[in-house]
């Protein structure tokens, strides 16, 4: 009978773990998405070039139509290198840094400037 109850115990127990584990999971998998949906960048054409924006919940927080953290005023070169720029920033965004650039980021992205 003793056995009987342990066994039970150990069952109840194990599935209220599991329920909680599983409960966790979901709550930072819904958190993670949602995080991503409300920040967005999306990439434009100029008229020298390509800039970026960065959206929040729909709205421009940032517009860069030029590459930062450079010496004079320049346009990115390619959609891709706008696109690049712009997710690194998302990035930072959303590991909660700030989001500026410097050369060191632009280098490591290989922007041509």
């Amino acid at each position: 009978m003793m056995k009987m109850m342990r066994m039970t115990k150990r069952l109840i127990l194990g599935s209220i773990t599991f329920i909680v584990l599983i409960t966790r999971a979901w709550n930072f998998y819904a958190l993670q998405s949602e995080n991503e949906e409300i920040f967005k960048a999306i990439t434009f054409k100029t008229e020298t070039g390509w800039g970026y924006c960065i959206l929040h919940k729909g709205k421009i927080i940032i517009q860069q139509d030029q590459i930062p953290a450079i010496q004079g005023v320049k346009p990115f070169k390619s959609k891709l290198e706008a696109n690049k720029t712009a997710n690194l920033v998302l990035e930072k965004i959303r590991a909660n840094k700030v989001p500026t650039l410097t050369l060191e980021d632009i280098n490591k992205l290989e922007i041509t400037y």
